[in-house]
Parts: C-alpha cells; sequence; structure tokens
C-alpha cells in the first residue's frame, strides 16, 4: 500500500496544504524535540545538504509504517522515538495502548470475564460481547499471578498450563497457537503446533497463547474468469 499512501500525501499538500514526509525512528530520536510547555513535537529536517539549511515543523500525526515487531527496534534510538512519540501531542495510528490491545496475550485475558467486566459493566452486553469471543488460554505457566487478577473466579477457571497443552496435542487440528505478532502469518496449526508444543521452551510457550480454531462455514461457489 506504499503507492495508495504517495496518492494520498499529494492529495494533502494539493488540496489542503499538509505536508506529510517520511521518516525513520533514527531521524525521529536525532532530529526532534518535544516542546516542554505545548508538548508538540518538532522535528527538524534538512533541505539543502550542500547549503546546510534546514526547516523547522510540528508533527500533528503519526501513523506507523513499522514499529510493530521487535526487528523494528533495532537501537535504543528507535525505542527514544517512539517514546518521544506517546509523551507528546501527535494523534498516533496506533497509540502504545492501541498496539498493545491487539496483542494476543490481551485478547486472551479479555476472554475472562472477570477483567472484561472492568470495561463492560452491563451484564447483558458482557454476555454478548463474550458470546462472540473464541476460547482462549494462557501458555505462560502463571495460573497462580492470573488467580490473582481474577479472585472472584472459580479454581477451575484458571486452567494449567499443562492441561492445556494436553488437551491441544490430542485434538492439535481444533486450535491454533499464536505469538505476539501482527497478523495471521505466524500462526501454527496442525502437525506444525503439535510439533511446537512438544519441543519449545517454557519461556517460547510463554510468548504464545492457545486459541479455539475458527472453521468457516463451507460454501459451494462458481468462479467466472474471462474467456
Amino acid at each position: 500500500n506504499r503507492f495508495d499512501q504517495d496518492i494520498l500525501r499529494s492529495i494533502l499538500l494539493q488540496q489542503f496544504g499538509v505536508r506529510s514526509v517520511r521518516i525513520s525512528m533514527d531521524e525521529i530520536a536525532n532530529n526532534s524535540l518535544i516542546d516542554p510547555k505545548t508538548k508538540n513535537l518538532i522535528i527538524r529536517q534538512k533541505e539543502n545538504e550542500a547549503l546546510n539549511q534546514e526547516t523547522t515543523f510540528i508533527a500533528s500525526v503519526a501513523y506507523f509504517r513499522a514499529g510493530y515487531t521487535p526487528n523494528d527496534y533495532p537501537t535504543e534510538s528507535c525505542w527514544k522515538a517512539r517514546l518521544l512519540l506517546e509523551i507528546s501531542t501527535p494523534i498516533k495510528c496506533p497509540s502504545l495502548a492501541y498496539q498493545l490491545l491487539g496483542a494476543k496475550k490481551v485478547q486472551q485475558l479479555l476472554y475472562n470475564k472477570d477483567l472484561l467486566k472492568r470495561f463492560v459493566p452491563d451484564n447483558s452486553e458482557l454476555e454478548l460481547m463474550h458470546s462472540c469471543f473464541a476460547m482462549q488460554w494462557s501458555l505462560s505457566n502463571m495460573e497462580d499471578e492470573e488467580r490473582a487478577l481474577f479472585p472472584s473466579s472459580s479454581a477451575d477457571s484458571v486452567q494449567t498450563t499443562a492441561k492445556t497443552i494436553a488437551m491441544a496435542l490430542e485434538h492439535p487440528h481444533d486450535y491454533v497457537l499464536k505469538p505476539q505478532r501482527e497478523g495471521g502469518g505466524n500462526n501454527l496449526y496442525n502437525d506444525e503446533l503439535k510439533k511446537a508444543l512438544m519441543t519449545m521452551s517454557r519461556s517460547d510457550l510463554a510468548a504464545h497463547i492457545l486459541m479455539a480454531r475458527i472453521n468457516p462455514i463451507e460454501v459451494p461457489n462458481i468462479i467466472v474468469r474471462r474467456n
């Protein structure tokens, strides 16, 4: 979608006079500062390297094309850039809180009604929302910590990791193993799921959650092509 965004950048500039720039995390860390009064993020950019001319502008929106995986933060300056963005005024897409909300571990925790109730206090709305969730289980060996998070839960509602793994090994086709990553390209199914559960270290397992597999309804269809 790089080219779609270039069209939008052109329209923003031509029709509304709004300038947009592509800038790396390192460039943000090294060439920006926060106004202590307004919390605006002020970015410096060189306009002419030969004449050593630069311009400054206030960033209003930060749209992330990177920053979704650990590989996107290879240096401390990248982490510094993310911190500068989070504590300043630009609208973040996504903000750190929203990005974490998409993490599989957060989704797994929200499957617990005790935690979900903190955000959806109405019981009828909570039950309706929860009915749409696929079942999810932790693999972090943190049963005691989860019971502390959900003190009103019954002892059986926080399933042990060993029991969860045994359940998935017995019926691997009924589950999907999900890491804390964007999209579905990193998920493991069937024999790959079974192998991972049998060979992963405890720390690697803790970085995943197990979810009941959603099997779509098969619908016969016809593909029409030219000629």
